[in-house]
């Protein structure tokens, strides 16, 4: 409320009962003659925040006369800031702290941290500091006003993503090729110059590195998840503010995908292309609306598979030998099966890829079209517009294929059409979901297909599965005793050895001793025995039967025992896919290595990895120093019932480990066998991709290059003995709650108070123009700036304690706006003009409700207007409904319009 209204109640403040925020700064001016107790009564009256910056602003007392008088006072030092600040002391102190004490962390010590403070004698703050740092607090004071830029600028949101893109070690180059589906080229004059297309960039670039099939974008109350998949297996990469990630993340994403960024509510599926270094990629887009924002996940279609040759797919020579024989039939249907994420689509392409020359004519019929194939025709389904499987392959028959390729047989009406073309010279390609071979052949009859028609049509079946591939760079011979009895058996039945392969883990793998993943085939021919059978209606455990009898199945258990033997994959991998009984079966199966010795009874299955309880509270920590003496150390500071500790005494084991299962804290020595401590750190946040794994390296004694150098690897703290118990809680708590950055989205889409707001609310109703009438001679300015910017409205916007009041408005503008609604709100905090090109993307605003709400406002350029004694009242601001950037000569134009602005306001 404006202090005249104030006075208009008779509410007035008793100025003796307002206290500075340097309160203890008023006994030292005592008995000054160059400070009269009038004009100390004068600014408690007027509600002045910090005594310090109102006695240098009016001159009355210089920066080194006030340093002085505190120093002989307090033996307290000052700082102005002039040299800047010591980033790895910066990140000790959680944003939250910084802002609601208003202090900035200077340069810190194994055992102690400087601070400058604008209240250098807050006993509440000095705590927090202490209590996250773990370090003795040495106070610096610094003038409010530095005090408060420095904190602005440090916890803006650009800067929180450039902290951010600090932890992706190399620069990718990353460039839209095409938006969506109709390949629509991009804008020519896009740059990546936003930092939030730099994090969204450097994610997709490191999943592309990492060789992750998926990137998927999750947000919970608190922060937003970045998880990549890699073979396989999800882990997390990198855990963002969940501002960033459920506003400008999302939004980069959907507009790179060519979605509808102002639609948060209902799904939406595209696609983009894109060009990572030298590969050219495709990402298939997914949006869900889901209660805590729009999950994410992008598919990533590598244009590589398309040329990979059917041989180089991993596939039993006999299988390849076989699956290739069927690809040369010149009519009938060849079905490959499996779950979603199995490699279906994979083993199509490679079979279009070998098929295909200039004597065929192929068409594929796709939902959606993954990769682009040369001298293919490839059609999209879009049922919208009455193009379904069944309308297009009908369609697709009339013109003079060879070969046909269809994505999925859905329904009944796709199924019959594939049947008829198949039994009418066409050879079919398409997949089924079912859970094996023989199962397909139900499938269809489920469809409606007459079980003779199956018969002659279906040439054969293929089911796979997906396993982690053993790392070929570190594979080594593993002890066969872990593989159950059973299995032994079996695989010594069958392949006439026993043989198994682990990988140690290396660089190439990111050290979890996988890389890459490779296909388990199960194969049914149908001959003539299957065909009579099938027509006859026989029942698919009779069919399997015939069909391991008369060799015509290689199962999958036969598949999985064999690549386990060959040291491409591991027990563990495969173990999952194995069916005792049928592995008994393939036993007999004509060609086989089978012996004629009883089966052994299934001996019971190895307990798999057990993840750690998710009702366990204790932070999962991984310890990795090779000193013993550290190692006393920190079992008395990591006790059990707070911790839950692993030890390692080697880099190579310490990799290895993190790899296996992502830790809470990695805490790593300098000195370590086999890889040093840095060369760990930088495998964690490079090799393996573990952005979001917090760790602290041990010093054996304070180095500073030592030091430096943990810090560039990726370590988010460093410490040197002596360490005690207290000291690490407190960097560990420091270090865990700044991981979490912006934890509520209010933090953001409130504007910050300045310091000296009661100053400024005082210069505002001086004016005597907050809450009055518009009056003419302010339109002009309005007028001007809409015919010179090109925009549809141009605001004169006074910023009051609470809201806003708009004494001018050109355009069909009729907003009103809570200052902490509002663009204005930030605008007064800004020096020169504030400038906002996209609000969807720009994190200050994502999630700003006057923004989302209201697909109108895009674009923001507000300049402050200031009094005659300096204080910024409001802004003279433009607003468009779409994007767009402020030239220099338009900047020079609304800064030289605001000039007059103001010297209207003083007359």
């Amino acid at each position: 409320m404006p202090t005249s209204s104030l006075r208009q109640s008779g509410m007035e403040p008793d100025p003796r009962e307002f206290r500075f925020r340097d309160e203890w700064l008023v006994p030292l001016l005592a008995g000054r003659s160059d400070v009269a107790n009038q004009r100390v009564d004068q600014w408690r009256r007027e509600r002045t925040a910090f005594l310090s910056q109102r006695l240098m602003d009016e001159s009355v007392l210089s920066f080194a006369q006030l340093a002085k008088l505190i120093h002989d006072a307090y033996r307290i030092d000052s700082t102005e800031l002039t040299t800047g600040v010591d980033e790895t002391a910066a990140r000790l102190i959680p944003e939250k702290i910084v802002r609601k004490h208003l202090l900035r962390a200077v340069r810190e010590a194994p055992r102690q941290i400087d601070v400058a403070m604008a209240n250098p004698l807050d006993e509440n703050a000095l705590a927090d500091v202490r209590a996250v740092t773990g370090r003795t607090v040495n106070p610096l004071f610094c003038p409010p006003g530095i005090l408060e830029r420095a904190v602005l600028n440090a916890v803006a949101p650009d800067a929180v993503i450039y902290e951010l893109l600090k932890k992706f070690n190399a620069e990718t180059t990353v460039q839209v090729v095409a938006h969506g589906f109709d390949d629509v080229a991009p804008d020519s004059g896009e740059q990546p110059r936003a930092p939030v297309i730099q994090l969204a960039n450097n994610i997709i670039a490191n999943a592309v590195r990492m060789g992750a099939s998926d990137i998927h974008i999750e947000h919970d109350e608190t922060a937003t998840q970045v998880r990549y998949r890699v073979d396989g297996l999800l882990r997390n990469a990198l855990a963002v503010p969940r501002y960033v990630g459920v506003g400008p993340l999302v939004s980069r994403i959907k507009i790179m995908a060519g979605l509808d960024v102002s639609d948060r509510l209902r799904p939406q599926d595209g696609r983009a292309k894109l060009r990572v270094g030298n590969d050219t990629i495709g990402l298939r887009v997914s949006t869900l609306p889901a209660r805590t924002g729009e999950k994410v996940v992008l598919r990533i279609l590598n244009e590589r598979v398309i040329n990979v040759r059917m041989a180089e797919l991993g596939f039993h020579p006999q299988v390849l030998e076989r699956f290739t024989a069927m690809l040369a039939s010149e009519k009938g249907i060849v079905l490959v099966t499996g779950p979603t994420g199995s490699g279906k689509t994979t083993t199509l392409y490679s079979a279009l890829a070998q098929l295909h020359g200039e004597t065929v004519n192929v068409v594929t019929v796709e939902d959606p079209i993954e990769y682009r194939l040369p001298d293919i025709t490839q059609v999209q389904i879009n049922e919208k517009q009455g193009m379904t499987f069944a309308a297009v392959l009908r369609s697709v028959l009339r013109q003079d294929p060879d070969i046909a390729m269809l994505g999925e047989i859905r329904d009944g009406e796709t199924a019959g059409i594939a049947t008829q073309a198949a039994l009418t010279g066409h050879l079919l390609l398409s997949t089924l979901h079912t859970n094996d071979t023989v199962g397909a052949i139900a499938r269809l009859a489920d469809l409606g297909v007459e079980r003779f028609k199956i018969a002659s049509a279906l040439i054969g079946v293929t089911a796979q599965r997906l396993v982690r591939r053993v790392c070929p760079a570190c594979a080594a011979p593993a002890d066969t005793g872990e593989i159950p009895g059973a299995v032994r058996a079996e695989m010594e039945r069958l392949y006439g050895r026993v043989a198994q392969t682990r990988g140690a883990g290396c660089n190439q793998c990111g050290f979890s001793g996988f890389k890459g993943r490779l296909p388990l085939i199960e194969l049914l021919e149908v001959g003539h025995d299957l065909r009579d059978a099938i027509a006859n209606g026989a029942g698919d455990e009779q069919l399997r039967k015939l069909a391991v009898n008369s060799g015509a199945l290689h199962t999958i258990e036969a598949d999985a025992l064999w690549h386990v033997l060959e040291g491409r994959t591991t027990f563990e991998q495969v173990q999952p896919h194995l069916e005792m009984r049928r592995v008994e079966d393939a036993a007999r199966a004509p060609g086989s290595a089978a012996r004629t010795a009883a089966p052994a009874r299934p001996a019971p299955a190895p307990q798999r990895d057990v993840e750690r309880d998710t009702t366990d509270e204790r932070l999962d920590v991984l310890v990795a120093v090779s000193d013993p003496i550290w190692r006393v150390v920190l079992e008395a500071a990591l006790p059990p019932d707070q911790f839950s500790v692993s030890w390692v005494a080697s880099g190579t084991d310490a990799l290895a480990a993190v790899a296996r299962r992502r830790p809470g804290l990695l805490i790593v020595a300098a000195e370590l066998a086999g890889l040093s401590g840095e060369q760990v750190i930088r495998g964690v946040r490079t090799v393996i991709g573990a952005l979001d794994v917090a760790t602290i390296g041990l010093l054996s004694a304070e180095n500073a290059a030592a030091r430096d150098a943990l810090s560039a690897a990726g370590a988010d703290d460093v410490m040197a003995p002596p360490v005690d118990r207290d000291q690490l809680h407190a960097r560990i708590e420091a270090l865990l709650s700044r991981e979490k950055g912006w934890s509520s989205v209010a933090d953001v889409a409130t504007p910050p108070v300045p310091v000296r707001e009661a100053e400024r609310l005082a210069a505002l109703d001086s004016t005597g123009l907050f809450g009055s009438p518009s009056e003419e001679r302010f339109d002009r300015f309005t007028r001007e700036v809409t015919e010179r910017l090109g925009v549809p409205w141009a605001l004169i916007s006074l910023v009051g304690a609470d809201g806003l009041w708009h004494k001018s408005i050109h355009g069909p503008f009729g907003r009103e706006f809570e200052r902490n609604l509002s663009f204005c709100g930030h605008g007064i905090n800004h020096e020169d003009i504030m400038v906002v090109e996209d609000a969807m993307l720009d994190p200050r605003f994502s999630e700003n409700p006057a923004v989302t709400g209201d697909p109108g406002v895009r674009f923001y350029a507000g300049c402050p207007i200031h009094t005659a004694n300096g204080q910024k009242i409001g802004t003279l601001c433009a607003i468009d409904d779409k994007p767009r950037a402020l030239s220099d000569e338009q900047s020079r134009m609304l800064r030289s319009l605001t000039r007059e602005l103001e010297a209207e306001i003083a007359s």
